[in-house]
């Protein structure tokens, strides 16, 4: 986070990036590893997930701060 001049805290979002690209990471090895091995199923569910649970930390976030 950021104390901007304008009086404002401003979130970093690279945190928020890295976050996702990890989440991301996370389940495309999980639903590699319980048997979804079609690359394009496996990259949609990754998609929903990600960008679904990305969605709750970065409200979190901006809650929290």
């Amino acid at each position: 986070m950021v104390y901007g001049i304008i009086g404002m805290i401003n979130v970093a979002h690279g945190d928020i990036f890295m976050v996702s690209t990890f989440i991301s990471l996370i389940t495309f090895i999980a639903l590699l590893s319980i048997g979804i091995t079609w690359i394009p199923l496996a990259l949609l569910i990754v998609l929903i997930i990600s960008m679904a649970m990305t969605t709750v930390y970065g409200w979190t976030v901006e809650r929290l701060a």
